[in-house]
């Protein structure tokens, strides 16, 4: 059936009919940390039918007059406590049947927090808020199971191309915490003989004393990535 038709009218222009449809937006936010050398997922319970009980992503309704980005920073904070985080579009779901409330078009973000400044406690409508690790996630609300395995594939991408993955850290980044990370969101095993020279090769890490620690320059590294990339690929190649 065809969508119900409504007749709307601008001063000096001829009536235009639009459908008249009844279908939610919502944003959700994907947001990951790096704690006790584990790549985490930060999810609420859900206080509230449906899959009450479930972990899901932070996530709601937009309002009226709001912007879709607007929506996903206020959501986090209301859901989780958690504010600040540089949060990137990654793209829409809109599968029939994905809410049993009825149809939904969820607009998806993402981004990273370092461990030490995120401390997530639930609020509004999550019984609970916290940072699970990947690898052992609960099983998940609405289709958010589909949205963290498509997320986890463009991550290995995205750290090439965007600042995401010193998101994860704050001001001084531990050398193994680095390799662990990168390990993990690759999914295999780096050369670690070509680890060090890799660190040392990028300008805006200053290496510390002990040489197990750098020191990252933020707006060096903004400044560096408007015209590189980050190769991992040597790292990774056989």
């Amino acid at each position: 059936m065809a969508p119900k038709k409504t007749t709307t009218k601008s001063p000096g222009k001829a009536p235009e009919t639009v459908p008249v449809q009844n279908i939610n937006v919502m944003t959700d936010v994907v947001l990951f940390t790096f704690d006790d050398q584990q790549l985490k997922v930060l999810l609420v319970r859900r206080a509230k039918p449906p899959f009450e009980g479930l972990w899901a992503f932070p996530g709601g309704f937009v309002e009226d007059n709001e912007e879709l980005e607007a929506c996903a920073a206020r959501e986090l904070k209301e859901e989780t406590g958690l504010s600040g985080a540089r949060l990137k579009q990654f793209g829409a779901v809109g599968s029939v049947g994905r809410d049993p409330r009825g149809r939904s078009v969820s607009v998806i973000y993402f981004g990273a927090v370092a461990a030490e400044v995120s401390k997530p406690q639930g609020a509004d409508d999550a019984d609970e808020a916290t940072f699970h690790a990947v690898k052992r996630r609960p099983r998940l609300a609405f289709d958010h199971e589909t949205i963290i395995k498509q997320l986890l594939g463009h991550l290995r991408e995205e750290i090439t191309q965007s600042e995401i993955l010193f998101d994860f850290f704050r001001s001084v980044i531990p050398s193994t915490d680095m390799l662990a990370l990168v390990e993990q969101i690759w999914g295999t095993t780096a050369d670690r003989r070509k680890w060090d020279g890799w660190m040392h090769s990028l300008p805006f890490l200053q290496e510390m004393s002990g040489g197990t620690r750098f020191r990252l320059d933020r707006t060096e590294m903004r400044r560096w990535l408007r015209n590189h990339t980050l190769d991992l690929t040597p790292l990774f190649s056989t």
